[in-house]
């Protein structure tokens, strides 16, 4: 559909930033053939008598309501069949016309279901998974029911066509502005400490809790992960779903293995150790960014007698090959101890193309870590975890960890030294059952679903509460 000829335009909102964008000529009262509101209608205004909203073919609408009622209007003109809407928003400089065009969005008159997927970043991803799932059909959506995906860089007007429309709208970092249902997958076990359990944390700069609380549903993995969240956000027992956690279905869907092999050819035919430290918090200050917690470079293997020479040769050794997946801005550090190895290699967000990180994760025979969440995850596959945490003294006094005592809640050994990695890689590798006691003890605790359908749990979630709300809309006629 192009562009319509109109030969009228409409208002929406006739409050005072109504008043206001006319006074200040952003709107010429000229221009204006009619009034829509919903609460005075057959008063007048201006002298033009006001009407509820309705449609009229030749006809634009400019929104003239306060941005927080922007996308209820804007859901309501899009059911009534308008496409070419202008949205007057205020700024620092007075009033602004943007115009959108939502043709190329509209989907007609559908009474569906419309879930919206929101993506933002891919490497950790929930959402990446629920693409995986519904793409490869292990999950079917209920009938009645629809997908729609939102990149995070999406452009302005897809942002605000889903987001007025969408029944559902999920995310798992941000917490955005919608008018539908908002649900959290977040991404990760709390081990480190969140939100106001941070010892960072100033109630004076608090915007944690308003923002969590105006979730209608968070992801959960069982009570404890719900215990945990309510105490790091300020949320409600009410808003947790417990369904598990989506992404951790591709542990059991994807062959990682082959995903890694085909990125890292010199992984083939090796048994796979993964190193994945968690991402220290970093401050900008006077034009650079600063580490705020742990100690700088502390989870890098940057002990005293740590020889990436040796590590190379011990793979050798053992035919292993060696993944080093750290955040983008440490992955600098490792590149070079890559280059010449056929041994170690370093897996980044950028080589992960269309894929999520747990597409990879399952490749792992031996997971490294420190304080990092994926352990967590991992502990669905049953396999040997080693620890790292040469900076644990002052990564928890400047973030905090939320589990005592860390022996209990780390279901593997603690290495501090070169030597003492090398013993406890070869116990590992020699033996998948090492620590598997402490991992059968951890695994209820942390999740209530072991089996990879939490995805499927997800939506039955949804249309659970979505028939719920069609049944309560049905009764209140």
């Amino acid at each position: 559909m192009g562009y319509r000829v109109v030969r009228k335009h409409y208002l929406f909102g006739i409050g005072r930033l109504c008043d206001a964008v006319l006074a200040d000529k952003t709107i010429a009262l000229d221009e204006v053939s009619g009034l829509f509101d919903n609460e005075k209608a057959g008063l007048e205004k201006y002298g033009i008598r006001i009407q509820k909203p309705e449609y009229y073919s030749d006809t634009e609408v400019f929104i003239t309501l306060h941005k927080r009622y922007h996308l209820e209007a804007l859901k309501q003109l899009l059911n009534l069949g308008y496409l070419q809407i202008t949205i007057v928003h205020q700024t620092e400089q007075g009033y602004e016309r943007r115009h959108y065009d939502f043709s190329a969005y509209h989907c007609g008159q559908s009474r569906d279901c419309l879930i919206v997927l929101y993506l933002q970043h891919r490497s950790y991803s929930g959402i990446s998974a629920l693409m995986y799932m519904l793409e490869h059909r292990y999950v079917m959506l209920p009938e009645g029911f629809r997908v729609a995906v939102l990149e995070g860089n999406t452009d302005e007007t897809a942002y605000y066509y889903y987001a007025a429309k969408a029944d559902y709208f999920i995310t798992e970092r941000d917490r955005l502005a919608v008018y539908g249902k908002l649900v959290q997958l977040w991404h990760g076990f709390p081990l480190k400490a969140l939100g106001h359990m941070m010892k960072s944390f100033k109630t004076e700069e608090n915007r944690t809790t308003n923002l969590w609380q105006r979730y209608d549903h968070i992801a959960s993995y069982g009570q404890i992960y719900t215990d945990f969240m309510c105490a790091c956000y300020g949320t409600h027992f009410g808003q947790y779903w417990v369904t598990g956690m989506p992404r951790n279905d591709l542990l059991f869907m994807t062959d990682g293995k082959q995903n890694l092999q085909e990125i890292l050819p010199d992984s083939a035919g090796k048994k796979i150790i993964f190193y994945m430290p968690t991402f220290r918090e970093l401050e900008h200050k006077k034009s650079s960014w600063i580490q705020v917690d742990g100690d700088a470079d502390g989870y890098l293997f940057y002990w005293e007698d740590f020889n990436i020479d040796r590590l190379d040769q011990f793979c050798k050794e053992h035919n292993l090959y060696f993944v080093f997946k750290l955040h983008p801005s440490d992955a600098s550090k490792v590149k070079t101890w890559c280059v010449s190895s056929d041994y170690i290699g370093i897996l980044t967000d950028g080589m992960l193309m269309n894929k999520c990180m747990y597409e990879y994760l399952n490749a792992a025979d031996v997971l490294i870590t420190d304080y990092s969440s994926v352990y967590f995850d991992y502990l669905l596959l049953d396999r040997p975890i080693v620890f790292t945490d040469r900076d644990v003294n002052s990564y928890a006094a400047h973030r905090g960890v939320i589990l005592e005592p860390l022996e209990f809640w780390r279901p593997g050994a603690v290495v501090h030294t070169m030597d003492l990695l090398i013993q406890e890689l070869e116990k590992a590798l020699d033996n998948q059952n090492y620590y598997g006691e402490e991992r059968k003890r951890l695994m209820p605790l942390v999740h209530r679903y072991q089996d990879g359908q939490s995805t499927k749990r997800l939506f039955e979630m949804i249309e659970t509460d979505w028939k719920s709300m069609q049944q309560n809309e049905r009764g209140d006629r």
